[in-house]
């Protein structure tokens, strides 16, 4: 029978059941959280090195814990309680039971509902009692960090309970109930994930694409969030130092958007509650108007994993629109009929009713194959335009950046890019058969919004094709072999300063090294020297003597690598970085970078290689 009555009280006695019959569910919470916050806080030594130190590490601890552990805690916890308090609803008599109180059933979940979410709140809030009197013994009294600990913790609670009690609430079928729930989390972004790994099969030159709607997935969408804030202090020594410090208000905020979607998702379970009929009670999907949607779902989402297993291990991978469409369409057809046993409990479906929707599914996945293939959304023709731009980056055996402050970089990258795609026929050919010679483009913007844009391209190579501007090497070319921009890539700025050199002797090298350096795979090169080599390499380079882009048949010499620092201003205002800022105030930055040089024998680089005779390295030059 179905509620008509609108009136929402509790009942003690219900609540007072569910916790006395389902003990263990929140007893083992609570026994794991002791193992987890207030004994280590008790045990770990916290106050060993000064109260400052013992403050600074309580703080992180906390933070700690507020990222994975009660991520963790509250999804596993948050499935178990609700699979406990409704689990009178996937069998008959149970429900029946049940529905025959004198109770309404909006008393009835209004009841559950607390019930399970007390299984999660009233031990977070011992723990967070309990942990409050553990650091105010150790003369830390601050309850700050402990209440936003408690907050991100109970609202995780609420939000994977009242997932839980949707999914509860969808099914009446015991078994079923931690599969929505599993789905639920994480069916948006397994499906996309699958749809972009088909797209970059079928896009040109696209090898990865970035998720957008990690949102609807809460379990990802929160693991992948950073719930720490970072503070800056001066040192002594007049450096600044970025600690683990507070929590993130930021995630604060995201999760109280979620809190509020799980209001939502509690309100829409009540609402299939009241209709549901007792009777569904072993029914894998207990709402009849959710039945054709679940069908189709179950389908599609089989066809986007059925369908790419097949392709792996059938078809080797294969990239071809036709053998995708077919294994979509295969493996769609198969989770489409065991849907449909599902839902009827029969092996009866192949009746010409039962079929009428597989030829709307295998429309949807056709759409989806051709939407890729012939880029109706423009994915793969897109090159971000100039003034959009923060920077972009050429890679083929080096990188070649431009920036806002090389325009004429970032626009030859730019016409590079779509010289290419205007070749995009020829090249598709090329990269099919991939019998000749060939080099890999690869292309990165960065935006001015922040968000990313990879692409990479096979090009045919050949050394007359190389030695002609107008072909598509040709213009990699005259990016890739420009002095000024090899000279960026491979030495240290003019403001540097360099801490090291290390030197790599080839096998080949070892007959003209000095005995000290023989058989030595990297050498130090001595500081004093560092300046000399450093000259000689910038002078083979500006004559177009080193690092060119294409080689055949060179032998390596040796290869040079630099470490070095170099200072930045940071903003210290930069969110989620730093902690009350004032706005406009920077830091100074040091970060420790890296850069290579590499010689070969047809490049005959005379000066490096005369430095390094002169300064004892070699015996002699070597030459070709």
């Amino acid at each position: 029978m179905r509620s008509k009555n609108w009136s929402f009280n509790l009942s003690l006695p219900v609540i007072r059941k569910d916790l006395t019959r389902f003990w263990p569910v929140w007893g083992s919470y609570l026994a794991i959280w002791l193992l987890i916050l207030p004994i280590p806080l008790l045990t770990n030594g916290f106050d060993d090195y000064g109260q400052a130190t013992m403050v600074r590490d309580i703080q992180s601890f906390l933070v700690d814990l507020g990222s994975v552990a009660s991520l963790m805690m509250s999804a596993i916890y948050g499935c178990l309680s609700a699979f406990a308090v409704w689990s009178y609803l996937y069998q008959s008599r149970s429900a029946s039971l049940f529905h025959a109180l004198p109770v309404t059933r909006n008393t009835l979940f209004t009841s559950h509902f607390t019930a399970g979410l007390g299984f999660l709140v009233l031990p977070n809030v011992v723990i967070a009692a309990l942990a409050w009197l553990v650091q105010a013994s150790l003369g830390y009294f601050d309850p700050s960090h402990l209440l936003c600990w408690l907050a991100i913790t109970c609202l995780e609670g609420l939000l994977f309970f009242s997932i839980g009690t949707l999914a509860a609430h969808m099914t009446g079928s015991l078994p079923t109930m931690p599969v929505l729930y599993a789905l639920l989390n994480f069916a948006v972004v397994v499906c996309e994930t699958l749809l972009l790994e088909y797209a970059t099969m079928l896009y040109f030159g696209i090898t990865t694409l970035r998720a957008r709607f990690t949102l609807f997935s809460p379990f990802i969408h929160l693991i992948n969030q950073d719930v720490r804030l970072y503070q800056h202090s001066t040192q002594p020594n007049g450096t600044i130092q970025l600690s683990t410090g507070y929590f993130d208000p930021a995630f604060l905020r995201m999760l109280c958007l979620y809190a509020l979607a799980a209001l939502v998702m509690a309100a829409v379970a009540l609402a299939l509650y009241r209709g549901r009929s007792t009777e569904a009670a072993g029914d894998v999907i207990a709402i009849p108007a959710l039945r054709p949607l679940a069908k189709y779902a179950f389908a599609f989402g089989c066809a986007l994993t059925l369908g790419w297993l097949l392709l792996e291990v059938v078809f080797s991978g294969s990239d071809h629109p036709l053998v995708i469409l077919f294994s979509l369409a295969l493996a769609g057809t198969v989770g489409y009929l065991a849907a449909s046993m599902l839902l009827k409990k029969s092996f009866r479906v192949f009746r010409g009713r039962q079929l009428w929707g597989l030829p709307a599914l295998w429309l949807a996945l056709a759409l989806i194959v051709g939407c890729f293939h012939y880029d109706l959304l423009g994915t793969e023709r897109y090159v971000p335009d100039e003034s959009v731009l923060e920077s972009a980056t050429l890679s083929a055996q080096y990188e070649v950046v431009g920036s806002r402050s090389k325009p004429e970089v970032l626009r030859s990258i730019t016409d590079l890019h779509r010289a290419i795609l205007a070749e995009q026929d020829l090249l598709e050919a090329f990269s099919a058969d991939r019998s000749g010679q060939w080099v890999t483009l690869r292309f990165n913007y960065i935006l001015t919004n922040g968000r990313s844009v990879s692409r990479r391209y096979y090009v045919p190579y050949s050394a007359l094709t190389a030695a002609d501007p107008t072909t598509l090497v040709g213009k990699a070319a005259v990016l890739l072999d420009d002095p000024r921009l090899i000279l960026e890539e491979c030495l240290p700025p003019d403001n540097a300063v360099i801490e090291s050199l290390s030197m790599y002797l080839a096998e080949g090298m070892w007959a003209y090294a000095e005995p000290q350096w023989r058989n030595d795979l990297n050498t130090y090169v001595d500081t004093a020297h560092i300046p000399v080599l450093r000259q000689a390499l910038k002078e083979d380079i500006l004559a177009g003597r080193l690092a060119r882009w294409q080689r055949s048949g060179s032998e390596l010499l040796c290869s040079f690598e630099f470490r070095y620092d170099i200072d930045e201003k940071v903003p210290l205002n930069t969110e989620s970085t730093v902690v009350a800022a004032a706005p406009g105030e920077y830091v100074t930055k040091e970060s420790s970078r890296w850069c290579s040089v590499a010689l070969y024998l047809e490049d005959e680089p005379s000066a490096t290689l005369e430095a390094l005779t002169e300064l004892g390295y070699l015996t002699e030059v070597p030459h070709g």
